[in-house]
Formats: C-alpha cells, sequence, structure tokens
C-alpha cells in the first residue's frame, strides 16, 4: 500500500517551495523584446538577446529578495515554444505581455499619441476578447532609451524610457503578490487534500473489491470442500446400508440353513 502521508508531505513541501516567491513571468511572440526587459530590469544581461530563435526553455532570474523574472519562449515560433510557455504561465503572479510596436499588425506610428493610444486600446481588446480580463495596466517601455541613459547617466532618458515606471509597479505590487501565494498555497493544499481523500477512497475500494473478490473464492473453495465431504458421506452411508443390508441375508441364509440341518436331523431319525 503506498504511503500516502508521506505523499502528502512531499505536495506540501513542494507547494511551499513554489509559493514562497513571486515568479514574474514575461509572453509575447519571438523577437519582441521580452528578454531585452527582463535583462533591463536585471540591468545586466542574463537572458539571451538574439534576432533569432533562442529561448526554447523558461529561465528564470532573482531579481530581488524571493521575486524571480521568468523568460518564456517566443509564441507562434515552434509549437514546442508554445507548449513550454504554456506550461509556465499558470506559475506567474504576474505576465508580462511584451509586443514590440515596431512589429506586426500593430506597427503604427508610435510617436504619434493618437495612434499610440488606438495600439494600446487595440492589445487591451485582443486580451480581453483572448483571456477574458480587462482594465490591465500598459506600460511603454524603451529598451535603448534605457540602456543609454543608464551607461551615459542621463536622467531624461531614463525617465523616457518607461523603465522606472514598470519596476516601480512592479515593485509595489511583490507585498500583494505574496499575500496572495498564502491564498494560493491554502487552496492548492485543500486541492491536495481533496486529492488525497479520493484516493484514499480508491484505495479502500479496491481493498474492498479485493477482500470481496477473497472472500468469494473462500467461500467457492469451501462449497467444494463441503459437497466433497457431503458426497463421501452419502458415499459411507450407501456402503453401510449395503453392509446392513447383506448382513440381514446373511442372518436369513444361516436361519434358513440352521431349519434344514434340523429337518434333515428330523428325517435321518425317521429311517
Amino acid at each position: 500500500m503506498k504511503d500516502y502521508v508521506a505523499m502528502f508531505q512531499q505536495k506540501i513541501a513542494e507547494i511551499d517551495q513554489e509559493v514562497k516567491a513571486v515568479h514574474i513571468v514575461n509572453a509575447g511572440n519571438m523577437n519582441h523584446g521580452k528578454s531585452s526587459i527582463f535583462n533591463s530590469l536585471l540591468d545586466c544581461i542574463h537572458f539571451a538577446e538574439e534576432d533569432i530563435r533562442t529561448t526554447v526553455m523558461a529561465d528564470k532570474a532573482l531579481w530581488q529578495d524571493n521575486v524571480y523574472l521568468v523568460d518564456t519562449p517566443g509564441l507562434d515560433a515552434e509549437d514546442i515554444d508554445d507548449n513550454e510557455a504554456y506550461k509556465t504561465y499558470p506559475q506567474a503572479n504576474v505576465i508580462v505581455f511584451v509586443h514590440t510596436l515596431g512589429t506586426g499588425e500593430l506597427h503604427a506610428n508610435a510617436q504619434d499619441e493618437e495612434n499610440l493610444a488606438k495600439i494600446k486600446d487595440k492589445i487591451l481588446l485582443d486580451v480581453k476578447n483572448v483571456c477574458g480580463g480587462e482594465n490591465f495596466r500598459t506600460f511603454v517601455v524603451s529598451n535603448p532609451r534605457y540602456r543609454k541613459g543608464r551607461d551615459e547617466d542621463k536622467k531624461v532618458l531614463l525617465n523616457k524610457s518607461g523603465m522606472t515606471e514598470l519596476r516601480d509597479y512592479l515593485q509595489s505590487q511583490v507585498d500583494e503578490w505574496l499575500a496572495e501565494n498564502d491564498v494560493i498555497r491554502k487552496t492548492r493544499i485543500h486541492k491536495e487534500k481533496e486529492e488525497l481523500q479520493k484516493q484514499l477512497e480508491q484505495e479502500r475500494t479496491n481493498i474492498e473489491k479485493t477482500m470481496e473478490a477473497k472472500e468469494g473464492a473462500r467461500k467457492a473453495k469451501q462449497q467444494i470442500i463441503i459437497t466433497k465431504l457431503e458426497n463421501i458421506l452419502g458415499e459411507q452411508r450407501e456402503r453401510e446400508e449395503e453392509l446392513k443390508s447383506r448382513t440381514a441375508r446373511l442372518s436369513d441364509l444361516k436361519h434358513r440353513l440352521k431349519i434344514l440341518r434340523e429337518k434333515h436331523e428330523k428325517d435321518k431319525a425317521k429311517f
């Protein structure tokens, strides 16, 4: 029988390990700057930045205490990349969807504030239609501007890059996400308890079926033995009856023989 207590304790340990940290996960098509944005948040090149398909497995880097940035493969490049990304998304406390304004159907003149507003609205509408959510925060960021401002110590470029605003927002949400993790932990443990209960009930059902099968086999074997014994006893009774019958015939024959002898002796005496 499985050690369900040890299995449950292992599950709790895994859940505790997963929810003690915040995971900020990026998402978006290939070559849309997901890795670059996270590298800018880290202020180092941790994730590969190429114009070709480089990220094929989810990778994470510690951003601050108990907060990880998770880089995922780009979507719509390879099915295997999509599967890896979709597998990672459920671990996220928040997903940062990245879209490059100069690429794809939303490549309208991003310098035009009116067009920029339309692009934001289009992205939010698409997210709502696909995911069912709304009122998401949007940020316009520029990695080249941020890195130039950082490397050349130009605060104007840093402020205009949008990266500071994104970083501040993410940092402001960490405590809330950690609190959510506690709720998630309780929910997941409750689900594990329900799953454990189902497994135990199934184990009990299996044991009962096994016991019923064994009991059925035992009863069948017992019935076979009883039938054999009854047959033996029946045969014994038949032999006893046959013996009684033969004994009675023998006694009758002896009695007749005695009578014949007595008659014979009488007949001899006459002559």
